[in-house]
């Protein structure tokens, strides 16, 4: 969770920030609620794939969690507005 803040906080500092430091935190709160012990194993093998690591991380079940994400976010924004 650490390295997902620091990478908002990055985006943050950017010229077109706000918004990129909107996307990262989604991605990453998907991240978050898709995670399974199935990935953490995966992680931990020997001569790892990184293109494998990468298409896992980022199954249906990542995709499932980032649509949920979007909503809240969307939903906060209209609430707000």
């Amino acid at each position: 969770m650490r390295a997902a803040t620091a990478a908002v906080r990055r985006e943050a500092q950017r010229p077109d920030g706000e918004a990129q430091a909107i996307d990262t935190l989604c991605h990453e709160w998907a991240h978050a609620l898709a995670w399974n012990f199935s990935l953490d194993r995966l992680a931990k093998t020997p001569g790892l794939d990184p293109i494998e690591f990468e298409r896992a991380c980022h199954d249906e079940a990542w995709g499932c969690a980032f649509s949920r994400v979007w909503r809240a976010y969307l939903e906060v924004g209209r609430l707000v507005a």
